[in-house]
């Protein structure tokens, strides 16, 4: 049995009784059903462009141009607290001209660790953008029980950068170099 309960310009609702069952069907006319579905698509096509924004933003790494020696580098800033745990673990390479720059609030002898490295790092541990100090060669464990190298600088630093391990000796880089800050993107 079909009862009309109410009835406009542009939509009918009907209520269906069938084996003490009670549904609602809405009969819409056609235009409206194409208003309906432009309306549907358009909020779709917002939130999947919102989320696929997001998501972009969210892996884009906040990178800094600078140059060692006359070598241009692209650097990773590593300026929270979440970064700088992080650093470089759970990679499984380092291409040549990159690395990392762990920037600090404060002065300090901040500790790092190798722990989840898969290479080998060159340090240069900086006060404001002179090399104070450099660590070579530092190894990454060679498996999961292997032991952990800690480092931590022999004075005070502002920032550190790790490297691709060799880079120090492949560009002769030496204390009280300046690195030169070229733009950040």
């Amino acid at each position: 049995m079909i009862q009309s309960i109410a009835t406009g310009y542009s939509v009918t609702v009907a209520r269906v009784v069938w084996d003490d069952l009670v549904s609602v069907q809405i009969r819409v006319p056609r235009q409206m059903k194409k208003i309906y579905l432009l309306i549907i698509v358009t909020v779709l096509a917002t939130t999947i462009t919102g989320l696929l924004f997001l998501y972009w933003n969210s892996n884009k790494k906040n990178t800094i141009q600078t140059y060692i020696n006359n070598e241009l580098f692209t650097l990773e800033l590593a300026d929270t607290p979440t970064e700088r745990s992080m650093g470089l673990s759970h990679r499984a390479s380092l291409p040549d001209n990159t690395g990392m720059w762990f920037v600090f609030e404060a002065p300090g002898r901040p500790g790092f660790w190798m722990k989840d490295m898969q290479f080998d790092l060159d340090f240069l541990w900086l006060n404001n953008t002179i090399i104070e100090e450099v660590t070579i060669n530092v190894p990454a464990p060679k498996n999961a029980h292997g032991e952990i190298v800690k480092l931590v600088p022999s004075k005070p630093i502002t920032s550190a950068i790790e490297v691709k391990a060799g880079t120090v000796e492949r560009l002769d880089i030496r204390l009280s170099n300046h690195i030169e800050i070229s733009k950040k993107d």
